[in-house]
């Protein structure tokens, strides 16, 4: 039971991580499709658990659904890992090619101490990762549907740029030079404030 939750768990950890460098948005229904990634390979037959080829239908719909199927395989390439961590050998390119393959030691027993410990150390990161990214929620949710998030940002920059420094405003004044004659125009300037005066000519 404790392998399914680390699967669980480890999908989730690094959709949220891919998600908060990638700025990606929806994340709280993407870590959904990831956690059902992560548990497709119970759907898969015995000899084909593992293999990477399940991937391949899902990549050739990614610019169909995104939003859905990169969660789906980074929760199937999350139980893969996992597998391969706990010294499990996966046939990761069957039914073409049958050799399995296996990490470089067994770091995680399956329902022994290091197991249990491996879920409790995924469960610290898991929710460390999901606090961190929440702030990049509160920035996406300020992006408008029709724009993307470099006109975002350059908005975002110029903002806190004016922000930070004197901002120059221009006013246009509209004169008509046929009631110009006979007028005098004075203008004066202080502290960053013009004012002019238009008055009656007196010699």
């Amino acid at each position: 039971m404790a392998n399914k939750i680390n699967n669980l768990l480890l999908a989730i950890f690094l959709y949220t991580l891919i998600s908060y460098i990638l700025q990606l948005p929806q994340l709280s229904l993407s870590i959904l499709y990831a956690s059902i990634g992560s548990q497709i390979i119970i759907l898969i037959p015995e000899k084909y658990k593992n293999t990477l080829l399940i991937i391949v239908p899902m990549i050739l719909l990614i610019d169909l659904y995104p939003m859905i199927i990169v969660p789906l395989i980074i929760g199937y390439l999350s139980t893969i890992l996992m597998n391969l961590l706990g010294g499990e050998k996966c046939a990761l390119f069957a039914p073409i090619r049958n050799t399995k393959f296996s990490g470089p030691r067994n770091y995680i027993e399956t329902n022994t101490s290091k197991d249990y410990s491996t879920t409790i150390f995924l469960v610290v990161i898991t929710i460390t990762a999901l606090i961190i990214s929440t702030n990049s929620i509160v920035i996406l949710e300020n992006i408008h549907e029709d724009n993307n998030l470099g006109e975002y940002l350059t908005q975002d920059n110029n903002y806190y740029n004016n922000e930070n420094q004197n901002t120059t405003i221009k006013h246009i004044v509209n004169i008509n030079p046929s009631e110009t004659h006979n007028k005098n125009i004075t203008s004066t300037q202080i502290n960053n404030t013009t004012t002019t005066i238009i008055t009656d000519y007196v010699p």
